[in-house]
């Protein structure tokens, strides 16, 4: 749908993806409430499977629609619905479930 980076009704999510480098951090991408930008750590990008990289790039485009994270991290609504696409993601990849697109 509509979202705050365009303004288009195009029934996708806009994410501007930037890579970047650190060795030594365990975050695997961020992105700020201000930008569509997500920037992604290629530490992790060039190690990750693709489920793992989807997941992690739609926890982030959901902090772009206003979603937080609570004290307990792991029940937010980012890392949450992040770990329910990368699941279905890596399923649709092994061929255990068939994901098809809604027309629009």
């Amino acid at each position: 749908g509509k979202d705050l980076y365009n303004e288009n009704d195009d029934h996708d999510i806009d994410v501007f993806a930037t890579m970047y480098y650190k060795g030594y951090s365990s975050t695997v991408g961020y992105t700020f409430p201000s930008t569509w930008k997500t920037w992604i750590n290629s530490k992790f990008f060039n190690r990750f499977f693709i489920w793992e990289i989807f997941g992690n790039v739609f926890h982030e485009a959901l902090h772009n629609f206003g979603f937080g994270h609570l004290k307990v991290f792991s029940t937010s609504v980012p890392y949450t619905l992040g770990y329910l696409v990368r699941d279905l993601m890596k399923k649709s990849e092994k061929g255990l479930i068939v994901l098809t697109p809604v027309a629009a």
